[in-house]
């Protein structure tokens, strides 16, 4: 095996490493071509194997290492111990080979084809074809590849393929040999489009492994699961990037798997839509001042996700603000010398998608006042703007509703209110 003719030479070169080119099992065989590839091998000259992550990030090789007792003559190892299927992190395969030429005479242009052959389909899953000139100074000619998992790896049939490389001299063959690998099962990423957003930004995951459902998966934007799945197949994810993410790595959960991470930019979220603010209906509340006003509601992001203010324009030509709603989560018990204030699971969220956004606050807000009025207590039950929007133009709706009680005299200050708004100019 990997014999060669025309060996005096080369054991006149390489008598001190010639068994670490060249595998050699008894006297070189006559019919050996003079053009050859080297043996691929871990720790040898000449090399082939995959890169991959480990569950820490680090990047790991699975090397091709030849072997009498193997029964193949060959297997794959991660260091020195064997392997019997590629990780399903693998992210390339690569291909470091030397192109022998024996013929001192004359340099010879030869063809190096490379294969890769999923087990029960006969086109291949990969092809590469490199013209090579090789020259009669003795060294060999070094071909390197590196090819993406993702450019072969199939989301459907087997796990199993084949490796095949082979060296063309015209169309007469010189020399190759074939391989055999699997590769395992689980998610991985090839590729995001786009790879940067805001909140909201619709993100297409394209990959393996990611199951022909969603069921327990999951996508996360640097560990902040994605806001909304809208679509999962096997090669294919689209998901919102939820409020609250940063910049990091997207990664694919499929049945307690992890898949490699791919950075996404997160793109801060300034939109700023004009408005003009109409009252609809309401009670108790003294708030028809603002009919028919101009506004404006912004967008952005802060250390806990998206807000969501609404500005409305003072008689000054300036902006007030009026509302405010951020993505938080609250709990807790505030006191002074005049009242007392507890907050129990008070959640206010905002939402932003390519369509519109909502924010909405729902809570159990209560405030109580000592002395005199020791009797009252309010309660914020609703609270919430909606939008779509159009042409980069808002419309949508304000609601408002909250409760103030005096428990000793049962008189009833709630109140609600209801305002529309439209794009302005």
């Amino acid at each position: 095996m990997y014999t060669l003719r025309n060996w005096t030479w080369f054991e006149a070169r390489l008598s001190s490493i010639s068994n670490q080119i060249l595998w050699v099992d008894d006297k070189p065989h006559a019919q050996r071509a003079l053009q050859t590839i080297g043996l691929p091998s871990r720790d040898r000259v000449g090399q082939l194997g995959f890169v991959s992550n480990n569950d820490r990030g680090a990047k790991i090789k699975i090397r091709l290492g030849f072997s009498e007792n193997e029964p193949k003559g060959y297997a794959w190892y991660i260091v020195n111990d064997k392997t019997v299927s590629i990780p399903y992190r693998a992210e390339e395969l690569y291909l470091n080979l030397p192109v022998w030429n024996a013929d001192l005479d004359q340099s010879v242009a030869v063809r190096l084809e490379v294969k890769i052959l999923q087990s029960g389909n006969t086109t291949p899953a990969y092809a590469h074809t490199e013209d090579i000139t090789l020259g009669t100074d003795k060294d060999p000619h070094w071909f390197e590849k590196h090819i993406p998992v993702c450019s072969f790896s199939k989301s459907t049939g087997s796990n199993n393929y084949t490796l095949q490389v082979k060296l063309y001299k015209g169309s007469v063959y010189q020399d190759g040999y074939a391989v055999d690998f699997t590769t395992e099962e689980g998610p991985f990423i090839c590729s995001l489009s786009p790879v940067e957003g805001e909140a909201g930004t619709a993100v297409t995951i394209t990959g393996r492994g990611f199951g022909a459902n969603q069921e327990s998966g999951k996508v996360t934007f640097k560990g902040v699961p994605a806001r909304e799945i809208i679509s999962w197949s096997p090669t294919s994810i689209i998901a919102r990037v939820p409020g609250g993410a940063t910049n990091g790595d997207v990664t694919v959960t499929v049945e307690g798997k992890g898949s490699n991470g791919v950075p996404f930019e997160v793109k801060p979220t300034d939109l700023v839509f004009p408005v003009r603010i109409s009252f609809v209906s309401g009670e108790n509340h003294n708030m028809e001042e603002l009919n028919n006003r101009k506004g404006r509601i912004r967008l952005g992001t802060c250390a806990t996700g998206l807000y969501l203010s609404v500005d409305v324009q003072n008689q000054y030509g300036g902006y007030d603000f009026w509302w405010s709603f951020i993505n938080r989560t609250q709990q807790g018990v505030i006191e002074d010398t005049s009242y007392w204030l507890r907050t129990q699971d008070m959640v206010e969220t905002v939402d932003l998608t390519g369509a519109g956004f909502l924010a909405k606050l729902v809570s159990d807000f209560k405030t109580a006042y000592k002395g005199d009025r020791g009797c009252y207590s309010q309660t914020i039950d609703n609270a919430q703007i909606e939008g779509t929007v159009s042409n980069g133009r808002a419309s949508g709706t304000i609601h408002w509703d909250r409760h103030d009680v005096n428990t000793c005299t049962s008189l009833d200050d709630s109140l609600y209110y209801n305002y529309s708004f439209v794009p302005d100019n």
